[in-house]
């Protein structure tokens, strides 16, 4: 979050979500392939720590773009997923462009807010914010709904 907002402090809009989707992209891909050759036993090791992950996971054990979606919309530790999608051998074009859907709408508008930090109190930069938490909300619930009809 932090480094999006200072992108957007330094960069024109659009350079900035540019510069974000390329970083995203460079640190999921790493995490991918670092989970690629740690294997699925040691990644699921990993998971076991991390009760949130741990739970959505085993809800959740398919490898389909829908849940690399939902689990990158969701406040889940972007490595660990990165890691876990990586061990479970989903094909990486599929992989990324969920992840890329999936984090956008919750980087860009810290991209938006740094642009407008000079007013920290004003609606254009709050606003971001007050969008990131709705999308982070509304993702939540529909997990819960999902995992609430699963089980």
């Amino acid at each position: 979050m932090l480094v999006c907002i200072a992108i957007g402090i330094i960069f024109p809009p659009v350079w900035g979500i540019l510069i974000s989707i390329t970083g995203m992209i460079c640190e999921t891909t790493i995490s991918y392939y670092l989970g690629k050759k740690l294997g699925a036993e040691e990644v699921t090791r990993m998971l076991q720590k991390n009760e949130k992950a741990k739970k959505f996971f085993s809800s959740n054990q398919n490898n389909t773009t829908t849940t690399c979606f939902i689990a990158r919309i969701t406040p889940l530790p972007i490595g660990l997923t990165s890691m876990f999608f990586g061990a479970a051998g989903m094909p990486w074009s599929k992989y990324i462009i969920a992840s890329i859907l999936g984090l956008s709408p919750k980087m860009i508008p810290y991209v938006l807010a740094g642009t407008s930090i000079e007013g920290p109190l004003s609606t254009r930069f709050l606003l971001p914010f007050v969008i990131s938490f709705a999308i982070t909300l509304a993702a939540f619930i529909i997990y819960q709904t999902v995992t609430k009809t699963k089980s």
